[in-house]
């Protein structure tokens, strides 16, 4: 993180992330990079996996003040590009033009104001499971961020329900497999 020059009372606002490229061009995160790992061990023996710097809080209120910040306001900013261009923000034909042309005259404070009241800003987006809700094997992404867990479900085909599940006290969570099948605790 020294590398990219940010500064000592912002450096704890980022982590490493190893990002997956799929055969269908999607990316995925894999998983943050602790803070005993060897980035470079860890992507030797990750196939097909690149490392990228992401943001790595919940809390909104933190983007307001690295936005003061030139290096880290850059990495929010193009984190930001990132999940918009992705889907992992969701914005409509209009919102995007904005984004545009916000992005086309280098205008980072604004597109970072516009971008932060979208929604899904500053949530996970986890590759698509198989689950039980609301019927069997059904098609769910699961999205947390913002104090909510998020299962967005694809049901008859091509209609989407979006479940939201307040979540303020949350100590833990993970995500397991039983037989194949994704569970979320």
């Amino acid at each position: 993180m020294k590398a990219v020059e940010i500064s000592d009372n912002a450096i704890f606002f980022f982590a490493l992330f190893l990002l997956r490229r799929n055969a269908d061009g999607s990316l995925t995160l894999v998983r943050k990079l602790m803070d005993f790992e060897s980035p470079y061990i860890s992507l030797r023996t990750s196939s097909d996996c690149e490392i990228v710097i992401r943001k790595n809080y919940w809390d909104e209120s933190f983007d307001l003040d690295l936005m003061h910040n030139r290096i880290a306001m850059n990495l929010l900013y193009i984190q930001a590009i990132s999940d918009v261009e992705r889907g992992w923000i969701a914005t409509n034909a209009e919102i995007r033009q904005k984004l545009s042309l916000l992005q086309s005259v280098g205008n980072k404070h604004d597109y970072m104001q516009v971008v932060r009241a979208l929604p899904y800003y500053g949530c996970l987006h986890f590759s698509n499971v198989n689950c039980d809700f609301p019927e069997l094997k059904t098609n769910a992404t699961i999205i947390i961020g913002n104090s909510e867990l998020i299962i967005k479900t694809v049901i008859g085909g091509n209609q989407f329900q979006e479940t939201k599940f307040r979540v303020t006290r949350m100590r833990s969570w993970r995500i397991t497999t039983i037989h194949d099948e994704a569970v979320v605790e």
